[in-house]
């Protein structure tokens, strides 16, 4: 007859083994994670992309309020006067300029931004556009942006 017994399996494993391995898992799982959440940070502070339109944004509100509404308004007209010349372009909005011009317009003060925004934008066909809203002051106004840049 052939009895076959069965053998133990070895045990590899003793009990504080077992406990120390599953501290190592849980740990790595958890390094796992955290090296996911910072690189999600970092992604979301460090985007090239988002630095750029962030950088040309300001350089075109600087633009609008720092140059073309001193000099589309003159400080003795009256507000029906700034409504009458903003109305004409409240629709169709000022005539698009060009990040060439945000950055040089100024003296070139903004180059030293435009130095890293020109290494992923184009200066002739990355454009915005101005749109004034009423009251018509210094800070009512939309911006549309054409961005050709490349990240």
């Amino acid at each position: 007859m052939d009895m076959v017994k069965k053998r133990k399996r070895p045990n590899y494993l003793r009990k504080g083994d077992a406990v120390l391995a599953r501290r190592v898992v849980l740990g790595v799982i958890v390094a796992a994670i955290v090296v996911v959440i910072v690189g999600l940070v970092v992604s979301f502070f460090c985007n090239n992309e988002r630095i750029t339109q962030k950088k040309i944004d300001e350089m075109a509100r600087e633009y609008y309020e720092g140059f073309v509404y001193p000099n589309l308004i003159s400080g003795s007209m009256s507000q029906s006067e700034i409504d009458d010349v903003m109305k004409r372009y409240e629709k169709w909005g000022f005539a698009p300029v060009a990040l060439r011009q945000l950055l040089l317009y100024d003296g070139q003060k903004n180059m030293k931004d435009g130095g890293f925004v020109k290494n992923y934008c184009d200066e002739n066909e990355t454009k915005m556009k101005v749109y004034p809203e009423a009251p018509y002051d210094k800070k009512s106004y939309r911006i549309e942006y054409e961005y050709k840049c490349e990240y």
